[in-house]
Order: C-alpha cells, then sequence, then structure tokens
C-alpha cells in the first residue's frame, strides 16, 4: 500500500528552490476539493518555512464545499460539527513558479492529513492512491494517461450570460464554424498554444498533442502515459490550471464546462489505462487484436461499477446535456474495439500497447475521483474475474441504457445506494459526496430562472 507519508517535501527543497528561483514573493499552497476546484493559502515566504516543516492547519470543510464555494454542511459536516482543522503538508516535486499573475509568485501542491496527521478519507488525491494500492496486491500496476477536451470563450460573458467564442488571435474575428482536427484553427490560437506548450514543459507535464475538436473554439490537449495513477491525475488537475491561467494572462477565458454550447459538442476527459505486471509486461496483452482475459476481466468491472460511477464521472447538472445522440458520447454501459460510440473502447495499434480508453467522464470531473471511480471497477473485474458481455459493432450511442442513470439526481440515488464503490472510495465519503451534490443541486433549482418566466408569465396560463 502506498504511505503518502513518503511523498511530502522537506524545507532543503524549499531553501533549493527559493536560491534558483530569487523575488518569489509568495507561495500558494493549493489542493482540489470534491468538485475538482483548486483552493488554498497564498503564504510569505516565511510562513511557507513553517508549511515545509512542520505543515499547516486548514478548515476540513475545505474538501467538502459545493461547485459554488459554499460550506452546505453536508450530513453534519463542516458547520454542525464545529468545522475541526485538518494538517496541509507539501507534495515533493510539486513547486513551482507561477508564470502568470501580477507579482511573482510558486505554488506548491498540498497533501491532506486529518487531525492525527493520519490519511484524511476526504482528500481526492488520497482516495486515488488508495484505490491504486489495491493493485499491489495483484502484482499490477497500472499506467494511465489522459485527454482533456475544453473550450476557449470570450473573457467578456455576453448579456445573456452564455458564452461565445473569442475574437481569433491571427486576425479581427470571430470563428464562425467547426472544422474537426483542423490545424488552422490551431494556428488561429499559436501564442495561446505556444505558452501552454512552454508552461507545461516548466511544470514538467508531459504534454504530447494538440487537437481542434468539435464544440465551437475546442481543443483537446493529450498527455503521456506514467506508471503512477496519482501522478496522472495531478497533471490532468494541473493542465486544466495551466490552460486557464495561460487563457486569463491572454485576455480569453477557458471552460472546462461539459455541455457550455446547446448546439455544439461538449467537452470530455478520457482516460487510457494499460496493466504492466512484476516483469513489466501488460497483461492487456495476449499479442492479438482482442486483448488477454485480463482486459476482458477490467472492463467487466468497469461496465459493472458503470451506474455507481455516473456521480463521480459526470457530477454536475450540465454534465448530463453532454450526452446526447449521435455525438460520440457513450450513453450505454458498452464496449468495443476501435469504436468511438462506445464507453470503454479498446484501441487499435500494436498489441503490446492494449489497453482500455474510458469515454464516459466529462472535462468538469474531478480527476482523482474519475480516476479512482474508473481503476476501482478494472480492480473489481480483475479480482472478481468478471465476463462483458459481447463487444459493440457499429453505432453505440444513439439509444440510452435505462440501467445508466442520465441525471444527476438519479446517479446519486444509484451511488447512496452502492455496493461496490464504497468499498474502494470509502462509506463516508461516498455519502458525504452524495449528501453536498444532493444540496448542491436543490440549491440549484431553488431561484426563479428566465426560462421559468419565458413558459409560465403568460395571461392564458
Amino acid at each position: 500500500m502506498r504511505n503518502l507519508d513518503n511523498e511530502f517535501a522537506s524545507v532543503g527543497e524549499l531553501d533549493e528552490f527559493i536560491r534558483r528561483n530569487s523575488g518569489i514573493e509568495f507561495i500558494d499552497a493549493m489542493f482540489p476539493d470534491m468538485c475538482g476546484i483548486i483552493r488554498g493559502k497564498r503564504l510569505t515566504l516565511g510562513h511557507a518555512r513553517q508549511l515545509f516543516s512542520k505543515g499547516l492547519q486548514i478548515p476540513g470543510s475545505m474538501l467538502l464545499l459545493s461547485v459554488t464555494g459554499s460550506c452546505l454542511d453536508p450530513l453534519g459536516r463542516g458547520v454542525s460539527d464545529g468545522d475541526p482543522d485538518v494538517l496541509i503538508r507539501p507534495i515533493g516535486g510539486s513547486l513551482r513558479v507561477v508564470p502568470w499573475g501580477d507579482r511573482p509568485r510558486a505554488q506548491v501542491q498540498v497533501g491532506l492529513l486529518d487531525e492525527t496527521g493520519g490519511i484524511n478519507a476526504f482528500d481526492p488525491r488520497q482516495i486515488l492512491a488508495q484505490v491504486a494500492g489495491r493493485f499491489d496486491e495483484l502484482g499490477a500496476r497500472p499506467v494511465v494517461a489522459c485527454e482533456l477536451e475544453f473550450c476557449l470563450i470570450d473573457s467578456d460573458i455576453s448579456t445573456a450570460g452564455t458564452p461565445r467564442r473569442p475574437v481569433l488571435q491571427s486576425a479581427a474575428k470571430r470563428h464562425s464554424n467547426t472544422q474537426l482536427m483542423s490545424l488552422s484553427y490551431i494556428d488561429d490560437f499559436g501564442a495561446f498554444v505556444e505558452e501552454v506548450t512552454s508552461v507545461c514543459r516548466d511544470f514538467s507535464l508531459p504534454l504530447t498533442a494538440i487537437n481542434a475538436e468539435y464544440g465551437g473554439d475546442q481543443f483537446e490537449m493529450n498527455l503521456h502515459h506514467v506508471e503512477d495513477a496519482v501522478l496522472s491525475a495531478d497533471h490532468a488537475i494541473s493542465l486544466k490550471q495551466i490552460v486557464q491561467g495561460v487563457a486569463a494572462g491572454q485576455g480569453m477565458r477557458a471552460t472546462f464546462m461539459a455541455k457550455p454550447y446547446d448546439d455544439k459538442a461538449g467537452s470530455g476527459m478520457h482516460w487510457h489505462i494499460s496493466m504492466l505486471n512484476a516483469d513489466g509486461n501488460n497483461v492487456f496483452d495476449d499479442a492479438e487484436h482482442e486483448g488477454s482475459g485480463v482486459l476482458e476481466h477490467a472492463v467487466a468491472g468497469v461496465l459493472d461499477t458503470m451506474p455507481e460511477a455516473m456521480a463521480f464521472v459526470a457530477p454536475n447538472i450540465n454534465s448530463y446535456k453532454r450526452f446526447q445522440p449521435k455525438t460520440f458520447v457513450p450513453m450505454t454501459r458498452s464496449w468495443g474495439y476501435n469504436n468511438r460510440s462506445v464507453a470503454i473502447r479498446i484501441p487499435g495499434g500494436c498489441s503490446e500497447d492494449r489497453r482500455i480508453e474510458y469515454r464516459l467522464p466529462g472535462s468538469d470531473a474531478n480527476p482523482y475521483l474519475a480516476l479512482a471511480a474508473l481503476l476501482a471497477g478494472i480492480h473489481h473485474g480483475m479480482t472478481g474475474r468478471l465476463t462483458p458481455p459481447k463487444p459493440i459493432e457499429g453505432r453505440g450511442c444513439e439509444n440510452p441504457d435505462h440501467d445508466l442513470p442520465l441525471k444527476l439526481y438519479d446517479a446519486l440515488s444509484v451511488l447512496r445506494s452502492a455496493s461496490v464503490l464504497p468499498d474502494y472510495l470509502g462509506h463516508e465519503y461516498c455519502s458525504v459526496y452524495a449528501e453536498c451534490k444532493r444540496l448542491e443541486m436543490e440549491d440549484f433549482f431553488a431561484g426563479l430562472s428566465a426560462k421559468e418566466f419565458r413558459w409560465y408569465l403568460r395571461p392564458d396560463f
């Protein structure tokens, strides 16, 4: 089992960083909350030394905030329990200079411990680490890579509060259509792409490819696989931050909202996973096109837990508007070979690279929780030696699967009665997560909307 204590940075790492980067005034101690939103503290260098030497205290409720940043007191946590402090400590190797902002500063990712210094059951990063550690008992090691989609939008939201495409960096106009995988679209935002690439290099993020996608000024950025599931999720959350920071610095916004436009494709978060044994061989490979029996067990486990995982991979009301027919967004518990219409795609290519591509999550998902749910399903299938149904050939994204909850309230109901994922992600965490999202959903529907006035404010009603 992974010991996160070994991952914390020392004061020596801080001193060496300051020596190499004179002029730094502040260091942001940052972490992702339940919704994947970056939270933290901005520290002076003197206070940062305390962080690196013995850690700092922050309110434990910071891990349980809603998407609007509210503390909703889910199951009595955050207000009713007095909001006890937890301990934060810096993750080794995560100290970086921040290239955006008005004043020189750095940032470091922190891990959260409970009040006794033990594992914090509400830290998404540690939840993922605990799930990934379950593969040690199998003598296996996940190899993981993430693909993230997002949209560039105008920094000024329209008067209706809706997004619109930004003015091109290459010309004083906006795109009027979509050109899938157009290199000229990438050139139109060349300064943005170049700066993201440069910052990724400085942050040691293994960015490999950039595509123009379907939805408005939508792009996909691919990260290279690593033999560390937690590190792969670190890469994903860092890429989100870099994209948003660079976009803001260039007079735009970047959104990872799952469905920002009614008439355009939504944005996904695709995970690629293979599995190595102790000898470094891919156990999903059988030297044939189909893959090994272990791969089939893994697929079956993910399919079996998919309904329970929906609340993590599609965490918001907007997430479910991405699930529409004929958009290459999976709407069924399905798998297939080299088929982008299914939830679990087995890509083609060399047999030694045989892997699973999980296409269900939206780009608004918390990377740690989405990946934890996926790995839990894989482990469940491998240990139970589950057998999947026949793979789908042809279209697999037209008719919704009634066993797959495609509304948030249904997904939360399934999670509350889940029988598998709580054993991996934690029974208490799954309960608190479901309650927090339920309260958040109630808050969403509490106010009057513009649509209500358009529909019901009529003299004949």
